[in-house]
């Protein structure tokens, strides 16, 4: 013996503790397509990983310390739209038996992109008591598609909001991106027009920014590509009708600038204000 002490392994950590009753309930699916160059969220291509066992690794984990009767429920990713339809039912349906989501959720919400959301796929989240659907449109341009590294153009982006139509999704969310390298304000402004032209209930904007252990980011540090406009150099010019209210965008770092249609509000993401857009009466 030398005199020193063996020490062993660390005991493992406890479980955290189930939230409290009423908390919002968010559930991060992982998998994508493919992985935007933009993209600094945990997200990875879905090519030749079990899906099923990442849904029963979620309900194991929801049954531990999932929240009972959560406020809100929120699918996001990732791109919880992967998910064959029968992974869906077999996940929400699991979700309500531990946590009963479906008698005491406000809102709930699915995060889609173009490419994996039909009228059958949004008919089923509609069903299955998900009501909302989020579409990462991100831009109506499909080299600007290319550049982010999306997987789905233009058209199939339109194609995805009518099927959510179709399917019976009532409360319809677009993302969209501004302020990347090489995009006008009149190519903006093109894009919101035509996505309003679908009377989405809430419109998504957020100011492209370059983060971390992204293609972007690497992209900007080698010098092949340039930081894009700041936010607060653009104004909407495009004459509007006089009942939606148009506001500059946020400033540069904040994340998210909504435009809602049903009501009109102000409130701040990370100590930036954020304005919100509406259209038609409010509440």
């Amino acid at each position: 013996m030398d005199g020193t002490t063996s020490t062993g392994p660390a005991p493992p950590e406890p479980p955290l503790a189930p939230a409290a009753e009423g908390t919002p309930l968010y559930v991060h699916l992982p998998f994508c397509a493919a992985k935007c160059h933009y993209c600094d969220f945990f997200s990875v291509p879905d090519e030749g990983h079990d899906l099923e066992g990442m849904v029963a690794a979620i309900l194991r984990e929801a049954e531990e310390r999932a929240p009972r009767r959560p406020r809100t429920l929120f699918l996001g990713g990732g791109t919880p739209s992967l998910l064959p339809i029968p992974l869906l039912r077999r996940l929400l349906d699991g979700l309500h038996e531990f946590t009963g989501w479906r008698d005491s959720v406000e809102e709930a919400t699915a995060e889609c992109n173009p490419e994996s959301l039909d009228r059958d796929k949004a008919r089923a989240f509609v069903d299955l008591g998900v009501p909302r659907l989020s579409v990462g449109v991100q831009a109506l341009d499909d080299q600007a598609l290319a550049l982010f590294g999306r997987v789905h153009t233009a058209d199939d982006s339109l194609r995805a909001l009518e099927a959510a139509r179709e399917g019976g999704v009532e409360a319809l969310n677009a993302d969209l991106i501004y302020a990347w390298p090489g995009q006008t304000l009149e190519a903006w402004e093109h894009d919101v027009h035509a996505i309003l032209g679908f009377s989405t209930e809430h419109l998504s904007a957020y100011n492209l920014t370059y983060e971390e252990d992204t293609r972007f980011k690497r992209w900007l540090d080698r010098g092949t590509s340039t930081r894009p406009l700041r936010s607060s150099n653009w104004r909407c010019s495009t004459p509007c009708d006089p009942r939606r209210r148009v506001r500059a965008w946020a400033p540069m770092r904040s994340p998210i600038t909504h435009l809602l249609t049903k009501r009109v509000a102000t409130t701040s993401i990370t100590g930036a204000p954020v304005t919100t857009w509406a259209s038609g009466p409010g509440p």
